[in-house]
Parts: C-alpha cells; sequence; structure tokens
C-alpha cells in the first residue's frame, strides 16, 4: 500500500455530515474551548492542515451546516485542508496529529471545559460574521426601548418540519397559526410561520432564529440554529419522541434560555392536556398535531414569560 506522509502538524476533522445537532454537540462543542485559546492567543492554531473525513472543501464556503459555521468562526486559523483520498489502499501516516473525540461533550457533562464566557465569544463571533441583525445580548436595547416608551411587538418563530428522512412533521400547525392571527387577543404577537426552514441557506436560518423572541418547532436536528438565538429566548419543542439535544440544561444556561419539550399524549390524557396527538399504532411515529386549546396556552406562556422580562427590565433601569 501506499504512505502518504505529513510532516506538518494536521488536525484530523469528523463529524456528522448530515446532522446539525450532532455535529454541534459532539464535534464544534468539544472544539471550541480550543478554538478560543488559540484565536487569543494570536490565531497561533497548533497544526497547519486539516483533513477532513467528513466533508470535501470543508475550510471554504460550504452549504454543510457545520462547515460554514466553522469557515465564519476561521475556527482553525490559518490552515489548509488536505483532500480525503477515496481509495482504502493509501495509508496515512502522521508525524503530529490532532483529533477531537466524538461525543465527549455531547451532554455538556465536562464544566470546566465550556463555560458562559467562551460560549458568549463563539456566539458573538458567529453574530458578527453572519452579520445578524440582533446583537447576542438584547438588554441594552430593551433598557433603551423602556426609556422611550417603545414596546417591540413579541415575535415567534413556528417550523412544523417537512417530515422528510424520518424527520417529524407538525400536520396542523398552519391551521392553529390561522384560527390564533384570527382572534383578536393575539394581533400584538407575530406569528411567523416557516415552512421552508431546511430550504433556507445557513445564514437565513441563522437569522429566523436570531430575529425571535420564542421559538416553537417540531423536534429536530434544525435546533441546533439556537446558537443564533438571543440571550434569553424561549424554546418549544413538540414531537413524539425525546427531547433534542438542546434542551440539555446545561446548553440551556449557557445561553440563558428557556426550554420546554411537548411529548406524545399519555393513552389516558385528558382532553386540556399539552400534548402531541401522535399517529394511531406506530410507536415511533412522526406524523402529529396537537388541539387548539394547547397551542393557545403555549403561546399565552411564552407571551407571559416575555413581558415579564420586558418589565423586569423597565422597573430597573
Amino acid at each position: 500500500n501506499a504512505c502518504t506522509f505529513f510532516e506538518e502538524p494536521t488536525l484530523l476533522l469528523q463529524f456528522q455530515a448530515n446532522d446539525r445537532e450532532s455535529a454541534l454537540f459532539d464535534t464544534l462543542l468539544t472544539y471550541i474551548p480550543h478554538w478560543h485559546i488559540y484565536k487569543n492567543d494570536d490565531n497561533n492554531f497548533p497544526f497547519k492542515r486539516v483533513l477532513s473525513h467528513s466533508v470535501e472543501g470543508c475550510l471554504s464556503h460550504s452549504r454543510n451546516w457545520f462547515c460554514e459555521l466553522t469557515h465564519q468562526l476561521g475556527a482553525y486559523g490559518h490552515a489548509k485542508e488536505i483532500l480525503w483520498e477515496t481509495t482504502d489502499d493509501t495509508l496515512y501516516c502522521f508525524k503530529s496529529l490532532f483529533y477531537n473525540q466524538l461525543e465527549y461533550q455531547r451532554n455538556l457533562a465536562h464544566d470546566e471545559l465550556l463555560n458562559k464566557a467562551i460560549m458568549d465569544d463563539f456566539r458573538d463571533e458567529l453574530n458578527r460574521n453572519f452579520a445578524l441583525s440582533r446583537p447576542r445580548d438584547m438588554t441594552e436595547i430593551r433598557k433603551k426601548d423602556a426609556k422611550l416608551g417603545m414596546t417591540r411587538p413579541m415575535k415567534i418563530a413556528l417550523y412544523g418540519g417537512d417530515g422528510s428522512n424520518g424527520s417529524y412533521a407538525w400536520n396542523n400547525l398552519e391551521e392553529l397559526v390561522q384560527n390564533t392571527q384570527s382572534l383578536k387577543k393575539y394581533h400584538g404577537i407575530v406569528l411567523d410561520l416557516v415552512t421552508d426552514l431546511n430550504e433556507r441557506t445557513i445564514a437565513e436560518q441563522a437569522r429566523t432564529f436570531n430575529e425571535v423572541d420564542a421559538i416553537v418547532m417540531a423536534m429536530g436536528d434544525h435546533m441546533a440554529n439556537a446558537v443564533f438565538a438571543t440571550d434569553d429566548i424561549s424554546f418549544v419543542e413538540v414531537g413524539c419522541g425525546k427531547q433534542s439535544l438542546i434542551g440539555n440544561a446545561r446548553f440551556m444556561a449557557l445561553i440563558l434560555g428557556t426550554h420546554r419539550n411537548v411529548e406524545k399524549c399519555h393513552d389516558d390524557h385528558e382532553d386540556d392536556d399539552i400534548c402531541a396527538l401522535c399517529s394511531v399504532g406506530e410507536s415511533h411515529s412522526n406524523s402529529f398535531t396537537i388541539t387548539q386549546s394547547a397551542f393557545h396556552e403555549i403561546i399565552d406562556d411564552l407571551v407571559k414569560a416575555h413581558q415579564e422580562k420586558i418589565s423586569f427590565i423597565r422597573d430597573t433601569r
């Protein structure tokens, strides 16, 4: 077999290319603390080459979510990418090799590695490089609004998924939104129904999460875009399975967010329970609905929480 030898220090980059949430929690959140150190050391990265085993061309502009985020961060300094050869006949030999231990930080169990200061730096960098309209910390803007007596309408992004590739599909979300918008009680609330989230560019996905005060969506890896949201945002995930990784209390603490998981209804559920009515006969169904009353209660709770945040800032300025 042929042997390709690399004299320069090399980073072996591995991640789940087709799962944004896994790429975030299994790879990026493990790497961020190291990026933070190298960046603040005058971009003194210890490796000169990057070998991407997951996506070719990952160091340049990319349609892959993980690759585009790391490109915008300048996550590898001035390192050059090495193309992975398609043949299995090549033996790779390295004088010095760096690599990420996948899933090491999936549950954020290692508190000493990733703190809020590092997470803030990471999210601020994303905010600048994606030219997002809202800063990560909205406190000063809300203080100015309060001083001027200005009240901005609350905006909620909603997405029901598309049911493709095993993802969830919230079948009656459009109907719920239309019925809610017709009620006078909700005329001061902007319900932004997103139908094409996964078809949007990465920058558009970032703006979708950044420009709202709350997010109500079907479970799915699109929730990794939570890194673009502002501090103190509320998330509600609805579906028939386990909550996504962003529901981890440690992650919510890092972004000062709150998370609510609306799960599958039990067989003996009451009519007023807030739960997902999943397709009958399928224990792992990907299609669900929720009642109008449950939807209204979700929206009411989000509006109340948002108003309390605004009132607190107004009363303490």
